[in-house]
Formats: structure tokens, sequence, C-alpha cells
């Protein structure tokens, strides 16, 4: 099936297994325009839950929403997501406190993930979790201020599982947090850069202590 969501609100909603505004499962959904807050997914992603489809995001915002498990804002698992010009603030999960991505495709642009919080384990903004072959692509987008502040976590920017690959083109991650190092970037998989990439001011380092060597990143 298609769903088409342009200049709307979801808020305050519940969903006790995923997508506490919108699970798309086998189907497209495109947003634009439109604000996701305060939304509560049990399982999977607070706001939105992908399974086996195509999600198109543009120029929307996603403040505040919970997850009991994995993916704050949003839980993607399986085909692809597409998010472009939009907002992640201040979104909580257990498991991952902005995206959570789950296997084969990711491209963000343009966009800003910052204040968000993994409450008991890594990767305060961004949790890889890729099979083999799957890539998240992240372009012009500003990673700051997300935190992984429980007992051994690491990555309070991003964390990149063991099989996944991450590009990152003219993109900014920092002042992001972890109880270990390191702060900014821990990468499992594989890291490539491009054009200018900078990762400062994270705490307890920016990418030292990371398993696999982050290019460029120093600190």
């Amino acid at each position: 099936g298609k769903l088409e969501v342009e200049t709307s609100k979801f808020t305050n909603n519940k969903a006790y297994y995923g997508g506490g505004g919108i699970m798309n499962e086998y189907g497209t959904t495109t947003v634009r325009k439109s604000l996701f807050s305060y939304n509560y997914g049990d399982d999977y992603g607070g706001a939105v839950y992908q399974y086996q489809g195509l999600t198109d995001i543009e120029k929307s915002a996603f403040k505040y929403n919970n997850s009991a498990r994995y993916g704050g804002a949003i839980y993607q698992e399986n085909d692809a997501l597409h998010v472009r010009k939009s907002t992640f603030a201040y979104n909580t999960g257990y498991y991952t406190g902005g995206l959570y991505l789950d296997d084969d495709e990711t491209v963000i642009e343009d966009s800003k993930i910052y204040g968000n919080t993994s409450l008991i384990d890594h990767g305060g903004g961004i949790y890889t979790n890729y099979g083999p072959g799957g890539v998240a692509a992240i372009r012009r987008t500003v990673i700051s201020g997300n935190q992984a502040p429980s007992d051994g976590s690491v990555g309070g920017g991003i964390y990149n599982g063991s099989a996944s690959e991450m590009r990152l083109t003219d993109v900014k991650v920092t002042d992001n947090t972890s109880d270990e190092e390191p702060g900014g970037v821990d990468n499992n998989g594989t890291v490539n850069v491009y054009g200018r990439v900078k990762i400062i001011d994270n705490v307890p380092t920016n990418c030292e202590g990371s398993t696999n060597a982050v290019p460029n990143c120093f600190g």
C-alpha cells in the first residue's frame, strides 16, 4: 500500500509493538513537512517503525518521542529509509535515542540529529546494525549533543555495527558524550569519509578506543 502524509502532526500516540505514530510494513510511506512529538512505541520506534518497505521523509521534525526498546524516533528494518532536511531532537530509547537502522539502505541528507539519549545501550544519535551489504549514507548532516550515559556504553554520536558500512560526506559529529570511549563515533564495521568531515569535541574521545579506525578522526 501507499501512504502520503503532508503538513500534519502526530502527538501523544502510543503503540504497544512499534511505531507510535506510523507503522509501515511492506508499503511505501512518504512524510513531508510534518511533526512527530511525544509519541511512544513499546518495542520498535517511538514515532515510526518501518519493516520491509520504503519510508521517505522530508522537511519534518521528530521531537521528544520515546521507545522502551529500539529507536526513540525511528526503527528501520529491511529495505530503504530516506531522510532529507529533517530534525531529530530530544528523543529517547533504551537502545538508541535517535535512529536505529537495521539492514539494507539508509540515506540521511541535510538534517540535524541532536540531544537524543540512549538510556541503557550504545548510539545516542544513530545505531546501525546492518547485515553484509547494508549501507548508511549520511551527507551534510550535523550530529551533536547526543548521549549514551549508561555503564559501558559507547558512541554517543554514532555506533556503527560489526557488519555495517557507513559513508560520511560533509558531516559534523560534535559535543556527543558516552560513558566509555569513544564518545563521537564507535566503528565496529567500516566507515568511509568524503569531503569535509569534522568529528570534534566529543567526550571522552572523538574516535579513540573504537574497534576499527575512523578515517581522519583524531583523539
